[in-house]
């Protein structure tokens, strides 16, 4: 399992995820890939991340494309956030539902807005098979369900970790949680971002978690107006990388790379209009 982190107040979401794809028969074949996406529907906008050992839902189609492949199809801007979410529901359980192998554990986070009377509604889904409605771990089930809640700041860490064994771990996610309630909507990327990078570190060092964790992050941003993501890179001076995919109602885009960037670890912004 990787490592994902969602982060956000009223103004910022983010999410933080690692890059290395492990193949769980041999730890030490190892891949990069993208684990997160990005959606804008009709009443909201989302980041999503995934972790779990059932990284493959269909052949050499991992999570992250599955869900871009999923939304494709549809006109998206007219689709409403609790039909999305549906569907990722009821094509899990579609995909569980023939499998003859170990059941693996899958958790997606989807965090971001709800826009209802003018009004963004801070929403987070966690869509789990393995996981209890207060997010206790439970044996893989075939069966996915989705839970919802409306914090309005807060730090979600989900992956190869546990908290209450490791205090720097424990130590770094409480610090985060104080920063988000003082971060400048301009230093938000650099402070919180920079910060869910350090949190990767720790585990990513730990005897026990690293094997499953890379030592690169993607760090996705979003705020409440407009069409764009902020992608950004941990550490700096990464010239060829992967971003994020995105489904916004005018395109569906998964395999974005970049090679040699001109600005070694800059920021790429993806701004489409509909």
């Amino acid at each position: 399992m990787t490592l994902i982190v969602a982060a956000f107040n009223k103004s910022q979401v983010c999410v933080s995820t690692d890059t290395q794809l492990t193949n769980l028969s041999n730890p030490a074949d190892t891949t990069e890939a993208i684990k997160s996406n990005y959606f804008y529907c009709k009443d909201g906008k989302f980041l999503t991340a995934y972790t779990g050992n059932d990284v493959y839902l269909e052949d050499d189609v991992h999570v992250a494309d599955w869900i871009t492949n999923l939304l494709a199809p549809s006109d998206i801007r007219e689709q409403h956030t609790s039909d999305i979410i549906q569907a990722m529901v009821t094509g899990l359980n579609e995909k569980y539902y023939y499998k003859q192998t170990v059941i693996d554990p899958l958790t997606i986070l989807v965090v971001g807005w709800v826009f209802e009377n003018g009004v963004a509604k801070p929403t987070l889904f966690r869509i789990t098979n393995c996981e209890t409605a207060d997010a206790k771990a439970k044996a893989a089930t075939k069966q996915f369900e989705v839970y919802e809640s409306h914090d309005k700041r807060g730090v979600i860490v989900k992956g190869s970790v546990q908290l209450g064994v490791h205090p720097q771990f424990d130590s770094k996610i409480k610090y985060v949680r104080k920063l988000l309630k003082t971060v400048s909507f301009t230093a938000f990327r650099d402070t919180i971002g920079s910060s869910l990078y350090d949190l990767n570190t720790i585990a990513h060092n730990h005897p026990d978690w690293g094997a499953y964790i890379g030592d690169k992050t993607v760090y996705s941003g979003i705020h409440k107006r407009g069409d764009g993501v902020d992608a950004w890179r941990f550490p700096s001076g990464q010239k060829d990388y992967m971003l994020p995919n995105f489904n916004n109602g005018t395109m569906s885009v998964k395999g974005l790379k970049v090679h040699n960037d001109p600005i070694e670890g800059g920021s790429i912004t993806l701004d489409i209009k509909r």
